[in-house]
């Protein structure tokens, strides 16, 4: 791997930030006093949520392991309770996280700031890489939705939370500038993947994709289907 790619790769990694996890059957976490209940389906948005919220906001992330299929999730009552009191509520769409839109039916609440990354990005269902938080834009209108709805809950602090939002904003450039580095010193490198999670990174570096012969990637369009290597080679 290429000193390049390697910074791509660690870029893209979520940003440190604090902020609790609750599972199948964990406890939802009590939210202290004061501060806005928020909960990230996934932690890559529980993580911006945190850092545009700060000292704020109490946030949650709903799914958090990386072998957790999310298709297959079923949210515990503890989960459900979460989502039901707070405040915003980030998830993906693309039903990705379908289960969200289940528990806010049954909880209605005119309070509630959902934000869901598909509609925010104006994408059709049709969309075949859920993904999204992979795309270079995608965490930088997440954080400006979450600036604007933390800004009308709480007026008062719209200030802090703008401020935030201009720190992220920053701290999004080295990742911008990286892929821009690779595309221009590795045009068209070639790239073989077995999954669409990482499409949308690999198109922003200019890279040419391509799909191991029997893997599940057969099937998913942009790519070009490539024969495994001879055993030995």
């Amino acid at each position: 791997m290429s000193a390049a790619l390697r910074r791509i790769t660690v870029l893209c990694t979520p940003f440190a930030a604090a902020f609790a996890v609750v599972g199948c059957g964990g406890q939802a976490p009590v939210v202290p006093s004061g501060l806005i209940a928020a909960v990230g389906a996934e932690n890559q948005y529980a993580n911006v949520i945190s850092q545009i919220g700060g000292r704020d906001v109490s946030v949650t992330a709903v799914e958090s392991n990386p072998n957790t299929d999310p298709h297959a999730y079923e949210a515990s009552p503890s989960v459900a309770r979460l989502v039901s009191s707070a405040r915003v509520v980030v998830q993906n769409g693309l039903g990705y996280d379908s289960y969200m839109d289940k528990i806010e039916n049954a909880s209605a609440d005119s309070r509630r700031r959902v934000i869901d990354v598909q509609r925010l990005l104006g994408l059709p269902d049709s969309t075949p890489n859920p993904h999204l938080w992979y795309e270079p834009g995608t965490m930088a209108a997440v954080a400006k939705a979450l600036s604007r709805d933390l800004g009308a809950i709480e007026p008062a602090n719209a200030p802090y939370f703008q401020a935030n939002l201009k720190r992220f904003d920053r701290s999004l450039n080295p990742w911008y500038d990286a892929l821009k580095a690779f595309a221009a010193r590795y045009p068209k490198t070639q790239v073989a993947t077995t999954e669409p999670v990482a499409d949308y990174m690999l198109a922003a570096a200019a890279a040419i994709e391509l799909t191991a012969v029997g893997t599940s990637r057969g099937e998913v369009g942009g790519g070009r289907t490539v024969a495994p290597a001879a055993a030995g080679t």
